[in-house]
């Protein structure tokens, strides 16, 4: 059954942003073949992790910055706000090794 126009942005608004407290809260609706959430946001699939970075920190330092997390289980849907802040591709990394979440991608083959 399909989720009614605006259920996962209400979601994010009503129970995400609100949320403060420090355990992983798991995104219930779509997620990228990688884990990740995403939504419908402006007409386009958006990564969840990033828009809510973007509205508890502002905007990326660059256009490269990625939305890190401290837990290591963005791949598990996590979107906890006290969970993410802005990282360069190359510190998110050396954070996946740190949490072991590296081997989550193990199995996929980059070009």
């Amino acid at each position: 059954m399909a989720n009614k126009p605006g259920t996962a942005m209400r979601y994010l608004v009503d129970v995400v942003l609100r949320y403060e407290g420090d355990e992983c809260t798991i995104w219930p609706f779509t997620r990228n073949d990688r884990g990740y959430a995403r939504t419908w946001w402006d007409g386009k699939l958006s990564n969840v992790c990033r828009m809510i970075c973007e509205k508890v920190h502002g905007p990326p330092p660059t256009i490269v910055h990625q939305a890190a997390h401290s837990c290591g289980n963005g791949h598990l849907g996590c979107v906890t706000k006290r969970h993410l802040s802005w990282k360069t591709p190359q510190a998110n990394v050396d954070d996946k090794y740190v949490h072991g979440s590296l081997r989550a991608f193990a199995d996929r083959r980059i070009f």
